[in-house]
């Protein structure tokens, strides 16, 4: 069995590294049954995921997608068939990746439906799944992408953050910068002892997570206020990003060296520029192709 790159971070719960930015799937056994979060970006990254589920004496039949960008779903395709829980607008943002697919595969099935297992029990608001002694509680947190989800065990006082909570990078916002403080803000009142980031190392203690959440919100903030200030000050647009510079605003935590972090850093910058001149014109800030 596959099991060697598996990590055991609580009781019964299991994290596997993929290939895409230090990420993380997971796989939660309860005593009448088991579950995985997210797949990865490649097929073999999901077989093993239902490696060691039936490894393990369980089925396979339980997946939650905690959203449908291509390095959490392109490795679903060993779950087709079983019930695969997300967010009621999962399937929207799953078929803006079948291009992604196409180019990344040299194949495009119809609909991508040979290639992942898609979503079967949606929900808008929460969800709770019961495994037996554990309970997964599924809600929602917009923000990176508009049908990201977190995962929640409260019995492990777990958290699954997926894109919403990243370690070893800066947030990305997919869809809206003000929604994504507002979900981690809310994330940051859970009683977490565990925290399964989307990318980078899973991170204990809860003074500790808060702690970092809180530097995610304490970023995103900052980026907005210095471009509001460079806006009112009469900067140029072009000129904003100078005001916004990596070098003095990235967490100190994570390393510039790795992953295009100033790449990264600026997109944020251009996407919270982007939602701040929408404002000034009286128009909403929409999800950009993903």
């Amino acid at each position: 069995m596959d099991d060697v790159s598996f990590s055991e971070v609580a009781d019964g719960i299991y994290t596997c590294d993929h290939a895409v930015v230090e990420g993380k799937n997971v796989v939660i056994f309860g005593q009448r049954a088991a579950a995985a979060v997210d797949t990865g970006i490649e097929p073999a990254d999901g077989k093993r995921l239902v490696r060691l589920i039936e490894g393990r004496g369980f089925e396979a039949r339980r997946l939650v997608l905690t959203h449908g960008h291509a390095d959490h779903v392109f490795g679903s395709g060993a779950f087709r068939g079983a019930d695969v829980y997300t967010g009621v607008l999962c399937a929207d943002v799953m078929r803006e990746q079948i291009p992604r697919w196409k180019e990344r595969y040299g194949t495009d099935p119809a609909d991508c439906r040979q290639g992942w297992a898609w979503p079967s029990v949606t929900f808008t608001d929460r969800m709770f799944i019961d495994l037996g002694d554990v309970t997964l509680d599924l809600f929602p947190v917009p923000g990176h992408s508009r049908d990201s989800i977190c995962v929640y065990v409260p019995e492990r006082r777990l958290l699954v953050g997926g894109d919403t909570v990243v370690r070893a990078i800066v947030p990305a916002v997919f869809h809206d910068g003000r929604q994504l403080v507002g979900s981690l803000q809310r994330i940051a009142g859970l009683d977490v002892e565990v925290l399964v980031p989307g990318h980078g190392e899973v991170l204990g203690g809860r003074r500790s997570i808060q702690s970092w959440i809180m530097r995610l919100v304490e970023y995103l903030s900052t980026v907005r206020e210095r471009i509001r200030k460079a806006v009112a000050a009469g900067m140029a647009e072009a000129d904003i990003p100078e005001a916004v510079p990596a070098d003095e605003l990235l967490p100190a935590e994570l390393d510039r060296a790795k992953y295009g972090m100033e790449r990264r850093h600026r997109m944020v910058v251009d996407k919270l520029m982007a939602e701040e001149t929408a404002a000034r014109n009286g128009r909403g800030g929409g999800e950009p192709a993903c």
